[in-house]
C-alpha cells in the first residue's frame, strides 16, 4: 500500500520552487550582463580585461543554471517517490539523499557567497532560495529517516511471523490401525445378533474370515 509522505512531498515541492527561482534569477543576471556588454561596446567603453571578467561571470552563471535544471529534474523525481511504499522508497536512497545533500551544500555556498559579495536586491531572492533549499533538505531527511525506522520495524515483524510459522508443529496423520481376526469375528457376531445377516451368511463370512 502506498504511503502519503507529506514531508517528502512538501520537501520536493519546496526544492522545485527554490531551484526554479534560481534558474530565473540566473537567466535575468545573464541577460543584464549581456545588455551591459552591448551598451559598453556601443559606447566604446569596454576594454578586454573587463569584457573577460564579465564573460567569465556569465559562464559561471550558465553553469549554475545547468546545475539548477539538473536538481530541478531530480526534485520532480522525488515528488513522485511520495507515492511509494516503504521498501520502494528506501530503494531510491541514492536520488533522495543526493538532492538533500546538494541542497544543503548550496545553502552553505550561497551564505558564503552573500557574505563575501555583500547584499543587494538579488540577495533578497537568494535568501528565499537558501531558506527553501534548507527547508527542503530538512523535510526530506526527516522523512527518509522515518521511513528507515518504519521499514526496520516492518522487516522485524515479517521475521517474527516467519519464525512463528516454522515453530508450528507439523501435523502427521496417524497410521490406520489394522483390525485383528478377533475384532472382525466380534463384529460378525454382533451383526448376526442384530439380525443384519442370516445364519447362512454368518457361516459363509466366518469361513472366509478364518481361511
Amino acid at each position: 500500500m502506498a504511503n502519503k509522505r507529506t514531508l517528502t512531498k512538501a520537501g520536493a515541492i519546496t526544492s522545485i520552487v527554490a531551484w526554479s527561482l534560481n534558474i530565473l534569477l540566473g537567466i535575468y543576471v545573464v541577460a543584464m550582463l549581456a545588455y551591459v556588454i552591448s551598451i559598453a561596446k556601443a559606447a566604446g567603453q569596454l576594454d578586454e580585461s573587463v569584457q573577460a571578467v564579465i564573460i567569465s561571470s556569465v559562464a559561471s552563471i550558465v553553469v549554475s543554471i545547468g546545475i539548477s535544471i539538473l536538481l530541478l529534474v531530480f526534485s520532480v523525481k522525488i515528488l513522485k517517490f511520495a507515492k511509494l511504499d516503504n521498501k520502494e522508497y528506501a530503494a531510491k536512497k541514492g536520488t533522495i539523499l543526493f538532492v538533500a545533500i546538494v541542497n544543503l551544500l548550496n545553502v552553505v555556498y550561497s551564505i558564503i557567497s552573500m557574505a563575501q559579495n555583500g547584499f543587494d536586491w538579488t540577495g533578497a531572492i537568494s535568501i528565499l532560495i537558501v531558506l527553501g533549499l534548507l527547508a527542503s533538505a530538512i523535510l526530506i531527511i526527516i522523512d527518509y529517516s522515518k521511513n528507515s525506522k518504519e521499514l526496520q520495524a516492518q522487516e522485524l515483524a515479517e521475521k517474527a511471523v516467519a519464525a512463528d510459522v516454522k515453530a508450528e508443529p507439523e501435523v502427521v496423520n496417524p497410521a490406520p490401525v489394522e483390525e485383528t481376526v478377533e475384532d472382525k469375528l466380534a463384529k460378525l457376531n454382533k451383526m448376526k445378533a442384530d439380525g443384519l445377516i442370516s445364519e447362512e451368511e454368518y457361516n459363509q463370512m466366518k469361513a472366509d474370515l478364518l481361511k
